[in-house]
């Protein structure tokens, strides 16, 4: 599975569906999407429903069998915004993936403050830079930490995003992490 982060506005859903249409073996998934299906809350959460989400998430993961995780672009977050602030990933989370490498997606402060407006979530360019410093840090670390291989990819570059996920991504079969 590749852990596709980067913060909300970015391009992330965008860029990951046009990776599809390069390479339509590969599958989107969206933790918010699944929370979703879960009724679980998405915006406004608190540190403990943050906490409660990775649970959630890691339970509905766990029901893909290891053969589908190398076609997965897990659509997420290596930081979350809670009511109480900015709240990493936890490693113990990540730990539990299937991880086979990290994209964070990135786009200039003012495209990802003008769609994060257009979203009705915060955009000041102060607001939308220490977001996106935060999540690139934090998603070098879990890739770090993983031991495995890290890109950033530029909103919309599907062939990037394509080629990284090829380079990285396990044989089926294989044994899973």
């Amino acid at each position: 599975m590749l852990l596709v982060t980067g913060t909300s506005g970015v391009g992330k859903t965008f860029t990951i569906e046009a990776a599809i249409r390069f390479n339509i073996s590969l599958l989107r998934l969206s933790g918010s999407g699944i929370l979703r299906s879960l009724d679980r809350p998405v915006a406004g959460l608190s540190d403990v429903e943050a906490d409660e989400n990775q649970t959630a998430i890691l339970e509905f993961l766990g029901r893909i069998p290891d053969a589908e995780a190398p076609n997965i672009l897990f659509d997420g977050h290596a930081v979350l915004e809670t009511e109480n602030g900015l709240w990493p990933i936890p490693l113990s989370i990540v730990d539990q993936m299937r991880i086979d490498g990290v994209a964070l997606v990135a786009d200039s402060v003012s495209a990802v403050a003008l769609r994060r407006k257009a979203k009705g979530r915060s955009s000041t360019f102060a607001d939308v830079t220490g977001l996106q410093k935060m999540e690139e840090l934090r998603s070098r670390r879990i890739a770090q930490h993983l031991s495995v291989p890290y890109a950033c990819v530029q909103s919309g570059d599907a062939p990037a995003m394509v080629r990284f996920l090829e380079a990285v991504r396990r044989p089926r079969g294989e044994d899973s992490r």
